[in-house]
């Protein structure tokens, strides 16, 4: 029978009848020792001791009082049960409440020292990361410091090529007026032999008529023509040479178009070099810029670094007059000391005896002084020793009255409880006992032996019980009353820890040594606090860190790969930069050995006079440079000869889509033949502005051309207008001549 139950069960009294009902109908001799009727055999060997003891209750309705005494011991017997259980399952509680309270104790002191290392730890993190952050910061100055040498001996060589580039380009530019003004000469003579060449093939051609018409004629005449014929041989040698001219005039044209193409190609290249130009005029500036910057920089941190020295040569001098001064003022308190007044007022020295005696008296007064000095001390650190004491004592009475004041809330805590279930307890046993009147009114006294034996039995168990319980009253008492002793005594520590506090300041008045030693603590717990800041930001941008490669040299291992592309990169570039250095060297060399000597760069007797090493390399590299030189060549050879003929194709399909022949006398200057042209001489020249505008510049030919001018350039200012009127009227002109002809 479960009879512990919380006050807010509201069916209580209908279980507790519940149960009354199945007590009344289960085995006497399992009530009595209170054992788990569950198993089956159990109930089979207890079914005739139920029935004889129903029997036994019908006859035997006398004894109804024993068994209703018989009931109420089981009922106590119960209830004492249950208190013991309640008991030893709160001491069960205290112990593992204690237990708890040690181990988190324990807990919290491991994770308090983790921490401390953890903190250390970053700390020692930190200052690694520190160092290696400082050596990067050294390799990168270096590194800077490195490439700005290569930095300036690269702008060197890129100023010494830009000059040996503009003098080839002015060379260049010369040979190429001479090749145009040879070209403009040759191509005018050329055009002189042809039309007067056409003239004579035309006249001959009209001579061929005439004789074709004559053959008839002939026939009847060919004693005339017989001695005709040398002169008819002559005039075909003549016809084949003029056949032949033609030919080679031709080709000469050809020749000359090509020219016109590869000065087309030298003119893009103008071009190009006029843009270098201005780019290097723009670098010339900035560099002068930055070297007048550089100059100006250069002469200001001389000032700087003069005006330093002048300043810590003042305050050196600052400094000695201050210490000068401070000597004169403590000299001059000396004097004062050792001058005294006379009964007249004068001033005036003591006698050495007097000095003597004062020196004397003095160290006397230094030895009494030194001796109590030496007591004081002694008795500061006796203050000391018994102040870290009362500290510690302190502390540990601190410790002890939190460890009593939670054992005290424990046991208030407990005793509210013991009361609640006692008020509990009490209240179920009177109804028990309610129930129990009644049902003992409803039966006889008629009692069994076996009866008596189990009440001798269940009186022997309230016994034991009973002991129990006082031995666990005794125990709650004996805890009650050291409760009350430690209580006592946190009392008492309190008080102790009153009067310590009383010393304590009344030392820390006495001694200005423990408020700078609060102050250093303080200072102290700042720099924590700034520590603890710093871990913290340290952490954020830790994986951040991460993200971009930094990485823990202490903690993280970089695996480098045998056979890492990068690092077979570095050094292939590193055997190149070494290779170039010894041929720059080698070069070098012999530009000397050259000078020297008086000989030419390419020859190659002087290579006798280097070491072993560098000789056969340098045929190496001759050789290969040949060879690249003759491929080069080659290269531009073939593409010249496709420039000629894609210049050609290009010219004539402009020459005969517009009925102009372009031609480029000098820069920016562009001459205009038209196809029906009635002279050589007939042409135009436009020349371009800055702008991009074209001017018409004159000539014979353009002086005859007012009206068009005036017309389609002047008020319309339109070119191809004006060339298209003039390509009208030569056609114009051409085709009323053939007519006529």
């Amino acid at each position: 029978m479960n009879f512990l139950r919380t006050p807010e069960d509201s069916t209580a009294v209908v279980r507790i009848m519940g149960e009354f009902d199945q007590f009344l109908t289960s085995d006497p001799r399992s009530r009595l020792t209170y054992e788990d009727p569950s198993s089956d055999g159990h109930e089979q060997s207890q079914r005739p001791s139920s029935k004889s003891f129903a029997k036994t209750l019908n006859k035997s309705r006398s004894q109804g009082s024993l068994f209703s005494n018989e009931r109420e011991k089981d009922v106590e017997l119960i209830k004492s049960r249950s208190k013991i259980a309640h008991l030893e399952s709160q001491m069960n509680v205290l112990e593992s409440e204690r237990k708890r309270a040690r181990i988190e104790f324990e807990k919290d002191s491991g994770n308090d020292r983790l921490e401390r290392r953890r903190m250390e730890e970053k700390y020692e993190d930190l200052q690694k990361n520190i160092q290696y952050i400082a050596e990067q910061e050294k390799n990168a100055k270096d590194q800077l410091k490195d490439l700005k040498k290569e930095y300036e001996t690269y702008r060197n060589k890129s100023e010494q090529t830009i000059q040996n580039l503009q003098r080839e380009k002015l060379k260049l530019c010369a040979e190429k007026d001479e090749l145009r003004e040879d070209s403009s000469k040759k191509e005018m003579d050329l055009k002189n032999s042809l039309f007067r060449q056409g003239t004579e093939l035309a006249v001959m051609q009209n001579r061929l008529g005439d004789t074709e018409s004559q053959l008839e004629n002939v026939k009847r005449r060919l004693s005339e023509v017989m001695t005709q014929l040398p002169e008819l041989e002559q005039l075909r040698e003549h016809s084949r040479t003029a056949e032949h001219r033609v030919k080679e005039l031709e080709q000469k044209l050809s020749r000359q178009d090509e020219a016109t193409g590869v000065a087309m190609v030298m003119q893009t290249q103008l071009t190009k070099y006029r843009k270098l130009e201005k780019e290097n005029a723009k670098l010339k500036d900035e560099n002068h810029y930055y070297r007048e910057t550089n100059e100006s920089n250069l002469l200001l941190k001389e000032k700087a670094d003069n005006l330093q020295g002048k300043l810590q040569r003042a305050e050196q001098r600052v400094t000695e007059l201050m210490r000068v001064e401070i000597e004169n003022e403590e000299l001059k308190k000396k004097i004062q000391k050792w001058e005294t007044e006379d009964l007249s007022g004068t001033k005036r020295l003591r006698s050495p005896a007097q000095l003597a005696q004062d020196v004397a008296n003095l160290q006397k007064s230094q030895v009494v002084l030194l001796e109590t000095q030496s007591e004081l001390k002694s008795s500061a650190q006796i203050h000391e020793t018994a102040y870290q004491r009362a500290v510690q004592e302190l502390a540990a009475v601190k410790k002890e009255s939190a460890e009593f004041k939670e054992n005290g809330e424990r046991q208030k805590e407990l005793n509210q409880r013991l009361q609640r279930r006692l008020f509990l307890v009490t209240a179920e046993r009177d109804g028990c006992r309610r129930i129990l009147d009644t049902y003992d009114s409803s039966y006889s006294s008629n009692y069994d032996p076996q009866i008596r034996s189990r009440l001798q039995e269940a009186e022997d168990r309230l016994k034991t019980c009973h002991e129990h319980i006082e031995t666990l009253e005794l125990e709650v008492n004996q805890k009650s009353g050291e409760t009350s002793r430690e209580r006592l005594r946190a009392n008492q520590l309190e008080v102790e820890n009153c009067e310590l506090r009383d010393k304590v300041s009344n030392q820390t008045a006495a001694k200005p040594a423990d408020s700078a030693l609060r102050i250093e603590l303080e200072k102290l717990q700042t720099e924590n606090a700034k520590l603890q800041e710093q871990l913290e930001i340290y952490e954020i941008n830790k994986d951040q860190m991460h993200m971009r490669g930094y990485y823990d040299p202490t903690k993280t291992k970089i695996v480098h790969l045998s056979m890492n592309p990068s690092s077979v990169a570095k050094q292939q570039r590193g055997e190149e930069l070494e290779n170039l250095r010894k041929e720059n060297e080698y070069l070098k060399r012999r530009l000397t050995v050259v000078e020297e000597g008086g000989g030419s760069p390419n020859d190659t007797s002087l290579l006798g006079n280097l070491g072993p090493e560098t000789a056969p390399s340098v045929f190496k590299q001759v050789e290969d440079f040949k060879a690249q030189l003759s491929s080069a060549e080659m290269k531009n050879q073939r593409l010249k000869e496709v420039f000629k003929k894609k210049i050609q194709e290009f010219r004539e399909a402009c020459y005969a889509l517009t009925g102009y022949k372009i031609d480029v006398i000098r820069d920016n200057q562009y001459r205009l033949q038209s196809m029906y042209a009635e002279r050589s001489t007939d042409d135009l020249l436009f020349e371009s502005n800055v702008k991009g505008e074209m001017m018409l510049l004159a000539t014979d030919f353009s002086s005859q051309l007012t009206d068009q001018i005036s017309t389609y350039l002047n008020r319309f200012n339109s070119i191809p207008a004006f060339l298209s009127n003039i390509t009208l009227e030569l056609f114009n002109r051409q085709t009323q001549t053939i007519v006529i002809n």
